[in-house]
């Protein structure tokens, strides 16, 4: 009896040591100009509608959607062999290029987990222009999706008289992330930057 109580005292033991070693391994850091996109898998279009479904962006006139949409349409023209048409037509505007990548699971417990994943996209270099790089926390609990957040950027978006190029970096840890954000609105007479440590509570 007393072998089996001894045992049990250090099963809980094990179990509670584990659980704190996965919460403790989450402390990463997130720089935008690190992440090539070669060095990682390409997200399957089920994986990228699920986590983008709804994103919590650092800026909220961030339009998400039309990137995703634009990402879209590319993935179908290159399936029926149609892209290299769409692109001797493309109109300045619309998206030339986008991919979405697989960048690192973090496992915050046995029971939860951060799905880290990168977006991309450009236009045609004409004006107006943009194109740029995202980087989004997926927080899945039970391996259910509960919330994406923005966590890391590197945009540019303008035209022959203006620009807004945006950085951001993040350090994430169990709970949340810290961001560093810079911002940089450049017309024709005028620059403006703003720098903006945001701190994003994951839940």
């Amino acid at each position: 009896m007393k072998k089996l109580l001894v045992l049990a005292v250090l099963a809980i033991l094990f179990y509670s040591c584990s659980e704190s070693n996965l919460k403790n391994k989450v402390d990463y850091e997130v720089k935008i100009d690190k992440i090539d996109s070669t060095s990682y898998r390409e997200l399957t279009d089920f994986k990228v509608k699920q986590m983008s479904s709804n994103i919590i962006g650092l800026e909220a006139n961030t339009d998400f959607g039309f990137y995703f949409s634009g990402l879209h349409k590319v993935d179908s023209l290159r399936s029926i062999q149609a892209y290299d048409a769409y692109l001797k037509s493309i109109k300045n505007g619309e998206v030339a290029d986008a991919g979405a990548y697989q960048v690192k699971t973090l496992f915050k417990s046995k029971t939860e987990r951060y799905e880290l994943w990168k977006l991309q996209y450009v236009t045609v270099d004409a004006s107006p222009y943009f194109y740029g790089s995202h980087v989004f926390l997926s927080y899945f609990r039970n391996d259910s999706l509960r919330n994406t957040y923005e966590v890391a950027n590197s945009s540019t978006t303008g035209s022959s008289l203006s620009s807004i190029v945006t950085k951001a970096n993040a350090r994430i840890k169990s709970d949340s992330v810290l961001v560093s954000f810079l911002k940089i609105t450049k017309a024709a007479d005028k620059s403006d930057t703003a720098k903006i440590d945001k701190l994003i509570v994951v839940k």
